[in-house]
């Protein structure tokens, strides 16, 4: 992995953060979030699309 400059990296975190926020203000529905936030999900693996092992 490539290493960045300390203002790069400061960058980066600033611009993620700003795009989360963004996503969160628009309330634009998003299954990783709304998983995220339950926190009792387990993820076993992908098939065709298609998220499998739900709990």
């Amino acid at each position: 992995m490539p290493t960045f400059h300390i203002d790069t990296q400061r960058d980066i975190v600033l611009a993620t953060m700003a795009i989360h926020n963004y996503i969160r203000k628009k309330n634009t529905p998003d299954m990783a979030f709304q998983v995220a936030e339950n926190e009792t999900y387990v993820f076993i693996r992908w098939r065709r699309s298609t998220l499998v092992g739900w709990r």
